[in-house]
């Protein structure tokens, strides 16, 4: 399983332990790219969610929390003969207290390799309100 931080350096966002924190209470909206390598053959499941303030064991492990958004599978991505899939994600409005944490997640039943170049993967949240 990969998780990925948002990359957005204006938000209240943290590449290091792959959340974004809410500053203030307010209705926020996520979304995200990712793009993939693959090191063998594609994957038959892939599912992607975005989840508020689940429990945390590590940087790189939790469990819980309330879904906000899911999507499965992936698509081609027609961008080298290197690079070939791609999955997106969009939250829509989610009501937001100081200081919920909200993670994203790739989970596939194939291995990935996360494409970080170029803005080809990302996570970003925002206040919308």
């Amino acid at each position: 399983i990969d998780r990925f931080a948002s990359m957005d350096t204006g938000s209240s966002s943290t590449t290091e332990y792959s959340f974004f924190t809410a500053p203030e209470d307010g209705l926020y909206e996520f979304n995200g790219l990712f793009t993939f390598t693959l090191a063998a053959s594609a994957p038959s499941s892939t599912i992607v969610r975005i989840v508020k303030n689940p429990t945390v064991t590590n940087a790189t492990s939790w469990s819980g929390g309330t879904l906000i958004a899911a999507k499965i599978g992936l698509g081609k991505a027609l961008i080298s003969s290197t690079v070939n899939y791609q999955s997106s994600i969009y939250s829509g409005p989610v009501e937001l207290e100081k200081g919920d944490k909200v993670y994203v997640s790739v989970e596939a039943n194939a291995q990935l390799v996360c494409v970080t170049t170029q803005g080809l993967s990302y996570f970003v949240g925002r206040r919308i309100d």
